[in-house]
């Protein structure tokens, strides 16, 4: 791939991205044909600061761990994470930034 579309993708997934997993990515792409280049834009990553508000205001029932794909603890933490008397909740409040950027890069690792 050459540098001008490596260049683009890195500036796209440099909010979306934990900065060592952008090292690994840059690393990858060097190998990747540039065929791969439209197929790796046009990926919806989701936005850590959505996903961090969403786990604000609607984490209680589930809705951060549905928006990752993550529908077995997204129902179980809306059944049942009453009984947790919010620390669940508060725990994925303090982790979605991370989590959001550990889904993004393992979608992005799928493609290259």
């Amino acid at each position: 791939m050459t540098q001008e579309n490596i260049s683009i993708i890195m500036t796209q997934l440099s909010g979306q991205v934990a900065p060592d997993h952008l090292v690994v990515i840059k690393n990858k792409l060097t190998n990747a044909p540039d065929e791969r280049v439209d197929e790796i834009l046009a990926l919806e990553a989701k936005s850590p600061i959505t996903v961090l508000l969403l786990s604000i205001f609607l984490g209680s029932l589930g809705v951060d761990r549905f928006i990752l794909g993550q529908i077995g603890s997204g129902i179980a933490k809306l059944l049942v994470g009453w009984l947790t008397f919010g620390i669940w909740h508060l725990v994925d409040i303090c982790t979605a930034i991370s989590r959001t950027k550990k889904y993004n890069y393992s979608k992005i690792a799928l493609m290259i």
